[in-house]
């Protein structure tokens, strides 16, 4: 499968869907971008579409982790 990451990224942004950007960057190997949008998501700087989207600190815990 051929997949234009950069474009679902674009796609994500415009959508204010962050912690799924995030989590794609973590399936694809780029764990210092996943910790990025996540630690904006948990300082303000960023905010989801739909507030029950991000899953907070757990989901950074999760990742280091893993």
């Amino acid at each position: 499968m051929n997949v234009e990451y950069e474009d679902c990224f674009e796609w994500m942004a415009a959508h204010k869907m962050y912690d799924s950007a995030a989590l794609l960057y973590k399936a694809k190997g780029d764990l210092r971008q996943a910790l990025e949008l996540w630690l904006k998501l948990l300082n303000g700087s960023l905010q989801c579409g739909d507030h029950d989207e991000f899953e907070g600190i757990d989901a950074i815990i999760d990742a280091l982790l893993r």
